[in-house]
């Protein structure tokens, strides 16, 4: 991430979780059984909900990609965003869910809109760092949860399902991207996170290459294969990403804003910011809801 000073981030100390029970049917945590060939849906407006394979596998469909659920992966659905899980024909799944609000001082993040970013796997959330959407966990968390699942009336299964939680939540946020496993994978991590390093000046396609050691043609085809997009329109949502923040954390005005992310002038910033967002920054920051 670009270090811009007095940019309002706080660590994510400063949030905390309140356990959710929305559903008549359930008390969450909630073991959670598909079989095979199973397609089901699920698009909740006010509550995070955090899913963490078991046993079995799944794939899940959110925000235009394709995630893969299996023992040890935790995926973060952030509020009001549609999802869909599928069993293949020879496979189930079993998993660990929990719904839960996230608080900064004491008021909940879907009032503060939080914006999900399909091509990073991101979650921002005003005045905090982002953090990836998919993440590793070690047996010991599901195990946590797990536990609380099964003693619903013990005094400390609260207790016990938010430490469980924000262990999640640090290991979302030490994931960065998620990007890990085959060496294009590898090769993607590093390129993207060149971008974000420089963000605030021009960035060539060259640049990018020579620092994975690659051609250009051949880092064009990595992002086309993994990510359907160009290396430029993934750099420009890159870009624009860090301007909803800026733009949510009230701290810059929007030239300043325009120079942090990169963007010479301000009628090409708000040009390219209205392309991606339907709207110009100005409009988008009126739009946002007071933080105090």
């Amino acid at each position: 991430m670009l270090d811009i000073p007095e940019s309002g981030y706080s660590p994510w100390s400063r949030l905390t979780v309140a356990r959710r029970r929305p559903r008549p049917w359930g008390m969450g945590p909630n073991l959670y059984t598909m079989g095979p060939n199973q397609d089901d849906g699920d698009h909740l407006f006010a509550d995070f909900d955090l899913w963490l394979g078991i046993e079995g596998s799944c794939d899940v469909h959110l925000l235009g990609r394709t995630l893969h659920l299996r023992p040890g992966r935790a995926i973060l659905i952030p509020p009001g965003i549609p999802t869909r899980q599928c069993t293949s024909a020879a496979q189930e799944l079993v998993m660990v869910y929990v719904h839960f609000d996230c608080l900064i001082d004491g008021r909940p993040v879907r009032d503060a809109q939080p914006y999900a970013d399909g091509a990073t796997l991101r979650l921002s959330l005003p005045h905090l760092p982002p953090l990836a959407l998919v993440a590793e966990v070690d047996e010991a968390v599901a195990d946590r949860l797990r536990g609380a699942q099964t003693r619903h009336e013990h005094d400390l299964a609260d207790l016990q399902v938010t430490a469980a939680l924000m262990d999640v939540i640090a290991r979302l946020r030490q994931a960065d991207l998620g990007l890990v496993g085959s060496p294009d994978e590898e090769r993607l991590h590093l390129a993207v996170g060149f971008m974000q390093q420089h963000l605030h000046r021009g960035l060539s396609l060259a640049e990018v290459a020579q620092h994975i050691h690659v051609s250009p043609a051949t880092l064009g085809r990595l992002f086309r294969t993994h990510f359907a997009v160009s290396p430029i329109q993934y750099l420009t949502r890159l870009r624009i990403a860090r301007a909803r923040e800026m733009l949510q954390a009230r701290r810059h005005n929007v030239s300043e804003v325009a120079r942090a992310c990169g963007y010479a002038t301000l009628q090409y910033f708000s040009r390219a910011f209205a392309a991606e967002c339907g709207m110009p920054p100005t409009a988008y920051r009126r739009r946002l809801p007071l933080i105090p």
